[in-house]
């Protein structure tokens, strides 16, 4: 898609603690070479996506379990996940599931969908519980995003199978969330710094600038991300580096400086502003060399003509007494 500058979202004042989010890229991603930066962002989710918490109104106990906390609002979570949103067991698409799972049985990461599917299917009333007592570890996700997606998937088959060991026979029910509370989608993704040359290496912004890129989910309705960068008062609006199904990823641009920088990150997905911090290092601006002068070639003198020898006349004849 075209690459263009994204409009300004609200900032926000908040600092908080210490944290590298990591990135698989995915996609687009790595390009580093450069500076090392530090960031610094808001408690939304784990970077491998494997801490999960039952959510806030589904139920549990002897009725049912907590379910993931996608809601119908979700697509554009991508199709093998988007397929457990709904507001009903009927609203399952476990068909979509299957035909869009990125891995087939026998294939890493395979199993774990094999089981996924088998808890849909059962959801519905389409088939039987599967067999499996334990979730297979979840696959790596094609990027940090769908990473995190997986571990609230996985999290959410366990508190499935667990259920129904302790109740054989029975159906559960849900209580669908009505809309999303993901923490996978309220999160930035592999924050990192770019020298020079990296950010460059983007065709994206202005040449000679150091860059910050990161990874955002896109909101309902495939909603493109905005973003701004905050550094000692003044907003840099982010362009847009690539947008795909569910994934964006940003990039804001800066003039190197010999002084370390904060820059406040503040990315509204329509999910609720994002603010993360990202420490810039020192950079010296790069001093371009003057040009050498050349000093044109020394003019040669053309060779001195040389004169002819004079002609040297005959000498004269003598006359002789019998003249």
């Amino acid at each position: 898609m075209a690459r263009r500058v994204v409009s300004a979202a609200a900032t926000m004042a908040a600092v908080f603690c210490l944290a590298s989010c990591g990135g698989g890229d995915d996609d687009g991603g790595g390009g580093g070479g450069g500076p090392s930066g530090t960031t610094t962002s808001s408690p939304t989710g784990s970077a491998s996506g494997t801490a999960t918490a039952a959510p806030t109104g589904n139920r549990g106990g002897e009725d049912g379990f907590g379910y993931t906390p996608w809601g119908p609002d979700d697509p554009p979570i991508p199709g093998q996940y988007a397929g457990f949103t709904g507001r009903s067991d009927e609203d399952l698409d476990c068909a979509g599931v299957r035909d869009q799972r990125p891995a087939a049985s026998g294939e890493p990461g395979g199993d774990f969908w094999d089981v996924a599917i088998g808890v849909c299917e059962a959801l519905r009333g389409d088939a039987r519980w599967p067999e499996a007592t334990a979730v297979p570890g979840p696959p790596a996700g094609d990027n940090d995003y769908q990473a995190c997606l997986n571990g609230e998937l996985a999290a959410m088959l366990d508190r499935a199978l667990s259920w129904h060991r302790s109740n054989p026979g029975r159906h559960p029910e849900i209580d669908y969330p009505a809309r999303s509370s993901s923490p996978c989608q309220r999160r930035l993704y592999g924050a990192e710094v770019l020298s020079v040359d990296a950010a460059e290496a983007l065709d994206l912004g202005p040449a000679g600038q150091v860059a910050v890129r990161f990874g955002v989910a896109t909101g309902p309705d495939d909603r493109e991300p905005t973003a701004t960068a905050t550094v000692a008062g003044t907003q840099t609006e982010a362009l847009v580096d690539f947008n795909e199904t569910g994934f964006a990823r940003l990039a804001v641009f800066f003039a190197p400086a010999a002084e370390e920088r904060e820059v406040t990150l503040t990315v509204d997905n329509g999910r609720g502003p994002i603010v993360e911090t990202v420490t810039l290092p020192a950079v010296e601006a790069p001093t371009t060399e003057p040009p050498v002068t050349t000093e044109p070639p020394a003019t040669t003198e053309p060779p001195p003509t040389t004169e002819p020898p004079p002609t040297t006349e005959p000498p004269a004849t003598t006359a002789t007494a019998d003249d």
